[in-house]
């Protein structure tokens, strides 16, 4: 157990344990794990829906960069309100996920991009390197723009793929009936369960009846109860024969709480169930037989709410969905495999279909969205309508642009000076 620090030493002592943590995991990309079964040796990402970024700011963006057009020329307005920079320069340190930890549990703040250049130098000078900058991206979206552009052939244009979601997991199955079977193919002996053996903290003493059909010694089936109220606690089968169990069930209260199977025979469990109330609530899956969890399906009342999955088989989850009423709604991935979240994909139904209608992706890695793609509600193939970027990951829309059914993007109208 650790100490309690002193309160003149509370904040340092804060601060020296965050910067530890952070060294230790790697940086904030994840903090949600996987649930219960077989040991998890890995962070699961945090799922957090994206904040889109107010438009209307976009507005008063651009009335800033008017007012500070003369930083151009050398002669920016002094005293006005300088953004931190975005980009990096060589040899300039611009942060670590430790040093940036620290910064917001102290602060409350979430720095982006280069920390040290955005608070050095006078404020005239920061403020024309800002107007600069920002001029440079906007210049290089111009160019692009003006480049031949083929319907389809930027990723950006696309929305992500995701595995199927086969509509048999959509509904929440209930748990397999107890089969009732004639008590006289029971041999009945009483036995004890090891302390630790099943999460007991003491020696068991319970009822154990075994079924050996075949009479070779090896039961196909061994059901414990409880010595007093004789209520059944947990239940061993071999079912597919070879001698060996591969279904292990606890119960409370006579209703099955957990169920844990070896699918494939290797002697590992791959699959854990939890019910409540007669109701699957939680499926997770080994699917690859690695040891560790990749797929989970959770449930609520009678329907799929989430599905997780390790994609890669490095043991990270990297594709989460959301459901509601068993449609799908959203579609969270990492696609860059950096272990943090970078693509939101919002669904609607369309007559009948999931039809992907927004886009949000994080292209800096700040894990938060910076690119916004709206795309048309219909069926067939994806049709971008309109697209929106922060540029400089101030959390603010610097550019936005509409694209005609073809793909071609609608000319801007210069605004009347």
């Amino acid at each position: 157990m650790f100490e309690r620090p002193t309160p003149a030493l509370a904040l340092p002592a804060a601060v020296a344990w965050l910067w530890l943590a952070a060294c230790a995991g790697g940086g904030p990309a994840a903090s949600d794990s996987a649930s219960t079964g077989a040991a998890d040796t890995h962070p699961v990402l945090e799922s957090v829906n994206p904040v889109r970024p107010d438009v209307r700011a976009a507005a008063v963006r651009r009335e800033w960069l008017a007012r500070q057009a003369a930083a151009r020329r050398g002669s920016p307005a002094p005293g006005a309100a300088v953004p931190p920079s975005p980009a990096a320069t060589p040899g300039i340190e611009t942060g670590t996920p430790g040093k940036l930890l620290i910064f917001s549990s102290v602060t409350g703040h979430v720095p982006t991009g280069d920390v040290r250049r955005a608070t050095t130098g006078s404020p005239e000078e920061r403020e024309s390197e800002r107007v600069a900058e920002l001029e440079r991206a906007l210049e290089a979206e111009r160019a692009r723009e003006e480049s031949p552009r083929e319907t389809g052939s930027d990723v950006s244009t696309r929305p992500p793929t995701s595995p199927d979601t086969g509509a048999g997991v959509l509904l929440a199955p209930a748990a397999p009936p107890l089969p009732e079977l004639d008590p006289a193919l029971f041999v009945s002996e009483k036995a004890s369960v090891p302390a630790g053996s099943w999460a007991n903290a003491e020696d068991l003493p319970v009822v154990r009846r075994s079924l050996d059909l075949d009479g070779n010694g090896r039961p196909e089936e061994i059901r414990y109860f409880d010595v007093t109220t004789d209520a059944l606690l947990r239940r061993e089968e071999d079912r597919d024969l070879d001698g060996n169990p591969d279904a292990w069930s606890r119960y409370e209260r006579g209703e099955l709480v957990e169920r844990v199977l070896d699918s494939n025979a290797d002697g590992r469990p791959d699959e854990w169930e939890t019910y409540v109330a007669g109701q699957m609530t939680l499926r997770e899956i080994d699917g690859d037989g690695d040891g560790t969890k990749d797929t989970s399906y959770r449930y609520r009342y009678d329907s799929l709410v989430e599905l997780r999955r390790d994609t890669d088989a490095d043991g990270m989850i990297d594709h989460v969905e959301h459901f509601e009423r068993r449609q799908r709604v959203q579609a969270i991935d990492d696609l860059n495999r950096d272990e943090r979240m970078d693509t939101w994909t919002t669904y609607q139904a369309v007559g009948g279909q999931e039809v992907a209608v927004r886009i949000e992706r994080d292209s800096k890695g700040l894990g938060r969205p910076t690119v916004f793609e709206t795309y048309r509600a219909a069926v067939g193939p994806p049709v971008l309508e309109r697209r929106e970027e922060d540029l400089d990951g101030d959390g603010v829309i610097d550019v936005t642009r509409q694209y005609e059914p073809g793909g071609a993007v609608v000319p801007e109208q210069a605004a009347p000076l």
